[in-house]
């Protein structure tokens, strides 16, 4: 995401590979129950220096450079 490569922190819903997107468990928040995604929001205030590192570390992980170079793994490159 573009939040990512600004590495900014972001919280997500537990729905399909969002939860991929990110390092700590305690930014998924479950779809559907605003509750748990105020706690959620409200965690990733609170730790924002964390979390801004570890969006750091992930958009490493979705660079260009790094889907180029598994890609050619799987494929014997």
């Amino acid at each position: 995401t573009v939040a990512l490569n600004f590495k900014k922190p972001i919280v997500v819903t537990n729905v399909g590979g969002l939860p991929e997107l990110v390092k700590d468990n305690k930014v998924i928040a479950k779809a559907g129950d605003s509750k748990d995604l105020e706690i959620k929001i409200k965690y990733a205030l609170n730790n924002l220096n964390k979390l801004e590192k570890e969006s750091g570390e992930k958009s490493k992980e979705f660079s260009w450079k790094t889907i180029a170079e598994k890609t050619m793994e799987v494929y014997g490159g």
